[in-house]
């Protein structure tokens, strides 16, 4: 029997994710939205082929449609993500990998849905 067919129902879908992973790696983030104060935590990210999904150490998990970033900051080896609903900063230490793999993958993402 196959991996893919041992799988329950419910872990077909982070069967999926898994395999659409770009990159996963630990990170320190501030993510301010537009109505409320800032809030900073530690976590880990995961770029997938077409969200950014942040879990924090707190246990809750972001996920970051790369559709809904309307402009990617780069810059002192930190990046900021302006999102339709607020800002998320500094996105961890592997700054150039992440950088590189973000913008691909969020052109990909533009060119799929012009």
């Amino acid at each position: 029997m196959s991996e893919r067919s041992s799988l329950m129902p419910g872990d077909r879908d982070s069967a999926v994710r898994n395999e659409s992973r770009l990159m996963r790696y630990q990170l320190e983030y501030r993510l301010v939205p537009p109505d409320s104060s800032a809030s900073s935590e530690a976590g880990t990210a995961c770029l997938l082929e077409d969200a950014l999904e942040i879990q924090g150490d707190s246990g809750r998990t972001m996920p970051v449609p790369l559709r809904d970033i309307v402009f990617i900051e780069t810059e002192n080896y930190r990046i900021g993500l302006y999102l339709k609903s607020g800002a998320l900063y500094y996105l961890g230490h592997h700054f150039r990998d992440l950088t590189e793999k973000l913008i691909r993958a969020r052109n990909e993402v533009i060119k799929k849905i012009s």
